[in-house]
């Protein structure tokens, strides 16, 4: 009976713990994983910067008009952050680029605003 007990004590002994090679198995798992989402990762960050850029961009565009129909300015008068600050709800401060934090370039009344981001496509951002 008691050499059944020293090779249950053994065993139990033995059972302690992982192999170095089951751990190095899951470290080269996870870093598989991790190579496989990190584009998706970025590429989703990279759509939502583009999203919120493009967001600002046509509210300041709105800005621009609304600035140009109360205050009868010209087509060729470019408007400053002052002029459109009462028009969007941005607080004190101009609205910039979620990729740069760069001000958007506001140009003249009948041009769209822009931004100089090149985002994932190297293209400025444009309101569609």
């Amino acid at each position: 009976m008691s050499r059944h007990s020293n090779i249950r004590r053994r065993a139990r002994k033995n059972r302690g713990g992982f192999t170095l090679v089951e751990i190095m198995l899951v470290v080269f798992i996870i870093a598989v994983l991790l190579n496989i989402a990190t584009p998706g990762f970025v590429h989703a960050r990279d759509v939502g910067w583009q999203r919120t850029c493009c967001s600002n961009l046509h509210n300041i565009s709105l800005a621009k008009e609304q600035f140009a129909i109360d205050n009868n300015a010209a087509s060729t008068y470019t408007p400053v952050w002052s002029d459109l600050g009462q028009y969007i709800q941005a607080g004190s401060t101009a609205p910039l680029c979620p990729a740069t934090s760069a001000v958007y370039q506001f140009n003249d009344i009948n041009t769209n605003p822009l931004c100089t981001y090149g985002g994932p496509s190297g293209l400025p951002h444009i309101i569609q």
